[in-house]
């Protein structure tokens, strides 16, 4: 993000472009994972993207909500491909 936000000269306009472009290549990125993992983690970018820069830019608070999530990815991938009973 830092060097997409560099390219509008760090505004705040450019922060916010930075934000969602990173967030929705890095959706993208696990398209693999089909609809669910793209918006899955586009949306779980989005929230760390707004933690690091409303956190000072501190990649360390990122650390324990990302490690808290984990084992939640496990557990939901696992609901989403496990047939229902029904």
């Amino acid at each position: 993000m830092n060097r997409v936000a560099g390219l509008g000269r760090k505004s705040r306009a450019a922060w916010i472009i930075s934000l969602l472009l990173v967030n929705a290549g890095f959706g993208m990125a696990h398209s693999y994972q089909g609809i669910t993992g793209i918006l899955d983690e586009g949306f779980m970018g989005l929230l760390l993207g707004l933690m690091y820069l409303f956190g000072g830019e501190d990649l360390g608070s990122l650390s324990l909500p990302t490690a808290c999530r984990i084992p939640s990815t496990h557990c939901c991938s696992t609901l989403a491909t496990t047939p229902s009973l029904g």
